[in-house]
């Protein structure tokens, strides 16, 4: 719309008014006066305009939105997983055996996971997560054919036979980062992720401290159990775990099969997992303990026995070298446990590991002693090495050596980051391993 213009209204009536004046010089005067009357009368009728004009609010146009724009949604599942395959060299007693398999240095898998919102703090959570063998297809917890000097799974992989699709853990709950997360579900134990924080091998390779530790009855993944992780203050946090227990509607001798029962009882697999760890820069230092019935008992011994433990461990990194360090003491009784089996009853352990990163190359070394205080005394001592190179974010190549010194008594296999890996068929035999591969994420 164009502005009022008063001025150049002016302007044209007092150059018309000239005009005829000039043109008319005989025009009565009468005639000239009523000419001016009206000029006047104009003039008086535009500085109305223009005062109203002055007095009129000013324009204001519709208002903008201040208002964020809506984002796009966010993505509420995602599907992941490892894909690791590799060749392996191991000797356990039967000779040198070559294999191509998965799961050397990390063990494969694929798994769903939910992230959705609710409020800003607050979100639904949910993962199922299967153990994969990409050198059969076998996938979740089923059982592997048994080859030639190859029927042991490490205790980072599929361990249990039968229908558990997704044996490596599934859960689902609630997490905030105020107030942190709870979950329930077959989840890790705080005591488990610890150990393999304080390793420099963490779960992967030959030689990771969690494979011969969890000899003593460490926790590792529990079913039935519900988790609080709280969110991090000023360094600190933690987990607390708790489980009803594997079959809380029992007490006696449990069928599994037609004419085969175990002795067990309403309390078993039930206990609790409670882990702490505190991270400042270079510094990590973290501590766990658990209490944990067994799930069965033989005829000789009286009842269930019960697990329990503690662990500290921590690890510095001065920048051309990361150290870690744990130490763990374990011990099974109650029930008669300690006169009937025996085994591991009371058990002390430690692991000494670094490693050294150099552009995209890192190089790992890690021993582990595993003292069996029991009356079987079955010790054993464990070396790992490892080298990886980082070909993009989620491609590695690898390459480790890994050898279980077993005492006399003691026939513990050699444990790699997840796949088969021979038996030890007699009691002192060392075993050695040598593995190359790729670990792909996705």
């Amino acid at each position: 719309m164009k502005s009022f213009q008063p001025n150049k209204i002016v302007s044209h009536l007092a150059f018309t008014a000239f005009a005829l004046v000039a043109s008319c010089p005989a025009m009565a005067n009468s005639e000239i006066e009523e000419l001016r009357k009206e000029l006047a009368a104009q003039k008086e009728l535009i500085q109305q305009l223009m005062t109203a004009q002055k007095n009129a609010p000013a324009y204001t146009p519709p208002p903008v939105s201040v208002e964020p724009p809506i984002p796009a949604a966010e993505k509420v599942l995602t599907f992941y997983g490892i894909a690791d395959v590799g060749v392996q060299n191991t000797n356990s007693g039967q000779g040198s055996k070559w294999s191509i398999g998965t799961g050397g240095w990390l063990a494969s898998r694929f798994g769903l996971s939910v992230n959705k919102p609710i409020t800003p703090d607050l979100k639904a959570v949910a993962v199922a997560e299967a153990g994969v063998q990409y050198g059969t297809g076998a996938a979740g917890a089923a059982s592997v054919t048994p080859g030639i000097n190859n029927g042991y799974a490490s205790s980072s992989a599929s361990t249990s036979a039968g229908t558990q699709l997704f044996g490596r853990q599934i859960y689902a709950g609630v997490s905030s980062k105020t107030f942190g997360a709870v979950t329930a579900g077959r989840q890790y134990a705080g005591t488990f992720a610890l150990n393999g924080m304080t390793n420099a091998l963490a779960f992967n390779g030959y030689g990771y401290s969690g494979s011969i530790m969890g000899a003593n009855g460490m926790p590792t993944r529990v079913n039935n159990s519900v988790v609080y992780v709280s969110p991090s203050l000023n360094g600190f946090s933690g987990q607390l775990l708790y489980s009803t227990g594997s079959d809380n509607n029992t007490n006696g001798d449990v069928p599994i099969a037609a004419g085969s029962t175990i002795k067990s009882n309403d309390k078993a697999g039930r206990g609790l997992d409670l882990e702490a760890h505190y991270i400042n820069g270079p510094v990590l230092v973290g501590a766990s303990t658990w209490n944990f019935y067994s799930t069965t008992f033989t005829g000789a011994e009286t009842g269930l026995s019960k697990r329990s433990g503690f662990q500290v461990g921590g690890a510095y990194d001065f920048g051309p070298i990361k150290v870690f360090a744990n130490y763990m003491d374990g011990r099974i009784k109650g029930g008669g446990y300690e006169n009937v089996t025996k085994a591991f009853s009371k058990t002390g352990a430690y692991s000494l590991s670094a490693m050294v990163p150099f552009g995209k190359h890192r190089f790992f070394a890690s021993v582990t002693d595993f003292n069996d205080k029991s009356v079987n005394n079955m010790d054993a001592k464990l070396y790992g090495i490892g080298y990886t190179y980082q070909a993009e974010e989620t491609t590695k190549y690898y390459i480790a050596a890994g050898h279980m010194n077993n005492s006399a008594k003691a026939a513990f296999s050699l444990p790699d980051g997840g796949s088969l890996v021979g038996n030890v068929l007699t009691p002192g035999r060392g075993v050695t391993g040598l593995m190359a591969g790729v670990t792909l994420g996705f």
